[in-house]
């Protein structure tokens, strides 16, 4: 076990407690606990037998693991200003205008899963070790085909976890829709990911969620929240069904034994602390950054062009803090979430309904894919994040609950 990991264990909750309010939303709390899991596993993951380059459990700092739980705690500041994203007693009314680019991120999203329908039956057929190692990896191919088509659909599924929070207030009778089409619609990114037989589309699925269902409880009288849940029975199958399959594709990756199979289930989430103190054990001695075209291409377009990663702390899970802190070190690191935290904090300030929902689709969005890493850190991520900070501005004029 390691020390480090215990030692932040146990100073994390108690730093989170004492930051104001003190009765914190439910998704908050929710969104912390998946970031905290990360820590509690780590105690129990011995990342050198994993990842074979990794220093030994031992050799880790306490510094760097306290470093790395004070800049999550920094990063997560932002949620204590979430807040319902609806009054259950009411329902999403639209403008014309405002239904018209919801239904075509709906139908888009939409196309999208019949699009990579081929690709995910192919994947399959393959296997998940044959996909990873050898199309992606020794090929650098891709099961989906070289098409603008490809493109488009998947620019599409940047949007998805907008749908999954329609597809939620469409199940318990707050948003008027198709609801087969709106729940196809919200599988997009699952899709999308099966054709590259990773695992992360139903981890984003189910976190998601979970964060929209806590934030509606919050204010769903306990009569309601029954009817509510017997809706969802169904959603709940879909859950083990998503389960299995994770399962299903782990087994295939990580099969020679129990020991890799139990690394390769505990290691998704457990491998962050380590990936950040060995990023900023490494960085720090060699002075080996980045430079900010790495995670945000959309301000230095003439420097975006693709870093060849070898090794295997570059490219492995380290969660969003890892990213920031590759870009330039601590200070560029602490800029970025103090910047973040402000953009954050000024748009859930939106009092319109749709403009609100949006805002709290990109954010929660960028925590849930940054228990990872910074998904959103590429050209089409940069410009998915403006598109929403401007689309839950301009809504807003459009929009009102009746």
């Amino acid at each position: 076990m390691s020390s480090s990991a215990i030692i932040l264990a146990i100073l994390f909750p108690l730093c989170f407690y004492f930051i104001k309010p003190k009765n914190k939303p439910k998704d908050t709390r929710f969104l912390f606990m998946i970031y905290y899991a990360s820590i509690i596993l780590s105690i129990f993951y011995d990342v050198s037998k994993d990842i074979k380059s990794y220093r030994s459990i031992d050799e880790y700092s306490v510094g760097s693991f306290l470093l790395f739980g004070a800049l999550i705690l920094l990063a997560l500041y932002p949620l204590m200003k979430l807040r319902p994203i609806v009054n259950v007693n009411s329902k999403l009314k639209l403008s014309k205008r405002n239904m018209i680019l919801v239904k075509i991120l709906v139908y888009g999203n939409f196309l999208a899963v019949l699009y990579f329908l081929p690709s995910v039956i192919e994947a399959f057929g393959l296997g998940a070790e044959k996909v990873r190692v050898d199309v992606l990896q020794l090929e650098k191919g891709s099961i989906l085909p070289k098409s603008i088509f490809t493109t488009l659909f998947v620019t599409f599924t940047a949007f998805n976890p907008l749908i999954i929070v329609l597809f939620f207030l469409n199940l318990n009778n707050m948003f008027k829709f198709n609801k087969y089409i709106l729940g196809l619609a919200s599988l997009s990114y699952i899709f999308n990911s099966l054709a590259f037989q990773a695992r992360d589309g139903f981890i984003y699925y189910i976190f998601i969620f979970l964060v929209v269902q806590l934030n509606c409880y919050g204010k769903v009288p306990s009569i309601l929240k029954r009817k509510i849940t017997k809706k969802q029975s169904y959603i709940w199958l879909s859950s083990l069904v998503f389960l299995i399959v994770l399962g299903y594709i782990t087994a295939q990756r990580f099969h020679k034994n129990i020991s890799d199979f139990f690394n390769g289930i505990i290691g998704y989430v457990a491998q962050q602390p380590y990936t950040f103190a060995e990023n900023y054990l490494i960085r720090s001695e060699y002075d080996n950054f980045y430079g900010p075209f790495f995670r945000f291409p959309i301000i230095w377009p003439l420097h975006n062009e693709e870093l060849e990663r070898t090794m295997a702390y570059e490219w492995n899970f380290g969660t969003f803090i890892t990213d920031f802190y590759n870009i330039n070190g601590l200070f560029t690191c602490v800029l970025i979430l103090l910047f973040m935290n402000f953009i954050f904090r000024q748009i859930l300030k939106n009092k319109h309904p749709l403009g609100y929902i949006i805002a709290y689709s990109l954010i929660i969005h960028f925590y849930i894919s940054g228990l990872f890493y910074f998904r959103l850190g590429n050209m089409l991520g940069n410009t998915y994040i403006i598109a929403m900070i401007l689309m839950s501005i301009i809504v807003s004029k459009r929009i009102k609950f009746k």
